[in-house]
C-alpha cells in the first residue's frame, strides 16, 4: 500500500512540475494533457462568456395570434431553476429525487471505501476464496466427523455467499474440526461475506444512481447552465489536449470540436483531461477498474439447499465508460 501511494505521489509531482501527462491513443498517437496557463485560461473565459451571452439571448419563435405579428419570442434555453419548478409542478421531478441523488452519490463513495479497507481485489477473488475454503473444509471436517452428511450440509450452509453463516452450523464445524486452523477459515468466510455484500450493495447503488442521473440529465439538458457547462468542457479540451509531437490541438477550431460526430473521441478527451486535473493516477485508475459491473444483477442471497455458482460473474457486462465514475472538472460558469 505504501509503495503504491509513493508511486502515485511521484506521478502527480512529476506531472505537476512538467504541467503535462503524456498518453498513447491507439489511433491519435501520442497525446499531451496540461493545465491551462493564465493566457489559456483567459481565452477559455472569453469563449465561455460569449457563449453564455448567446445562450441567454437566443430566442425561439412560436405562433401567437394575440401578438402583433402573430409570433411570440421565448427564451430558447431556460434556467435550471425555472425548469425545476416546471417539472415539480408537472410531477416529472422532485426535491426528494434531488436528495436521493445526493444520497446515492455519497453511498457510492462510502461503499467503495469500505471495499478498499476490506482488501477487495475483484469479484473473482471472492468466489475463488469461498471455493477454496469450502474444499478445505470438505476435506478436513467431513473426514474427521462421524456424521459426514451433517458435516457436508453444514459446510455448504456456511459457504453460501450473501447470507449470514448459521451459528449452529459454525458450531458443528468447529466441534468436528481436526485443528484450530478451522477458526481462521471461519473468520475468512465472514470477511468474504462482507466483501460480497458490500460489492452487491455497490452494484445496486450504482444501478439506482445511473438511472436517476440519466433521468435528471434528460430533463435538464436543455437548461442554459447545462449547455454552458458542456461548452466549457469543450473549451477546456480544445486548449488543454493536444498532439504531443506537433504541439497542436486535436481539432482545428472550437467549432470543429463542437460539431465532431466522433463522440467516442470527444468523450475520451473529456475523461482523460478530467482524470489528469483531478490527480487520478494510473494506480487509482486500476483500483476504479476493479469495480466492473452492470446495472442488471441479482443481489439476493443464494439458497443453502444448493451449492452457489461462484464461477458465474456478478456482472453480465462491463461498467460503462469512465465518464460514469469520474466527474469532469469545469469552471464555475453556470451562475446567473
Amino acid at each position: 500500500m505504501t509503495t503504491d501511494k509513493t508511486l502515485s505521489d511521484n506521478q502527480i509531482l512529476q506531472e505537476i512540475s512538467k504541467n503535462e501527462r503524456i498518453l498513447e491513443h491507439p489511433s491519435l498517437g501520442k497525446i499531451r494533457l496540461r493545465f491551462p496557463t493564465l493566457e489559456i485560461q483567459r481565452k477559455i473565459d472569453n469563449l465561455v462568456r460569449t457563449k453564455k451571452k448567446i445562450l441567454k439571448e437566443t430566442k425561439d419563435e412560436i405562433p401567437d395570434p394575440s401578438a402583433p405579428n402573430g409570433i411570440k419570442y421565448i427564451p430558447a434555453y431556460k434556467s435550471r431553476e425555472v425548469l425545476l419548478k416546471e417539472y415539480i409542478d408537472l410531477g416529472w421531478w422532485s426535491k426528494e429525487q434531488e436528495e436521493k441523488l445526493d444520497e446515492l452519490s455519497r453511498n457510492q463513495i462510502l461503499l467503495m471505501a469500505e471495499l478498499e479497507l476490506l482488501g477487495f481485489e475483484d469479484e473473482n477473488h471472492i468466489y475463488a476464496g469461498i471455493n477454496e475454503i469450502r474444499e478445505t473444509l470438505l476435506k478436513t471436517v467431513v473426514e474427521n466427523a462421524e456424521d459426514k452428511e451433517r458435516a457436508r450440509t453444514s459446510i455448504v450452509n456456511v459457504t453460501v455467499l450473501g447470507s449470514a453463516p448459521p451459528e449452529e452450523d459454525i458450531k458443528f464445524i468447529k466441534e468436528n474440526a481436526p485443528s484450530t486452523d478451522t477458526d481462521e477459515l471461519i473468520n475468512n468466510i465472514f470477511i468474504l461475506n462482507r466483501l460480497f455484500n458490500a460489492y452487491s450493495k455497490l452494484a445496486q447503488n450504482y444501478s439506482e444512481l445511473i438511472k436517476l442521473q440519466a433521468e435528471q440529465s434528460s430533463l435538464f439538458a436543455d437548461s442554459w447552465q447545462e449547455q454552458l457547462q458542456y461548452f466549457t468542457r469543450l473549451a477546456q479540451v480544445y486548449y488543454c489536449v493536444e498532439l504531443a509531437d506537433e504541439k497542436a490541438p486535436l481539432w482545428s477550431s472550437i467549432l470543429e470540436l463542437e460539431e465532431d460526430p466522433n463522440s467516442e473521441k470527444v468523450m475520451w478527451a473529456f475523461n482523460e483531461l478530467a482524470m489528469f486535473w483531478q490527480g487520478i493516477t494510473d494506480d487509482t485508475r486500476e483500483k476504479v477498474n476493479k469495480y466492473s459491473f452492470t446495472v442488471r444483477r441479482n443481489t439476493e442471497p443464494q439458497h443453502s439447499e444448493e451449492l452457489p455458482e461462484e464461477t458465474k460473474s456478478l456482472n453480465d457486462g462491463n461498467l460503462q465508460d469512465n465518464e460514469q465514475i469520474v466527474s469532469s472538472v469545469v469552471l464555475d460558469t453556470t451562475k446567473t
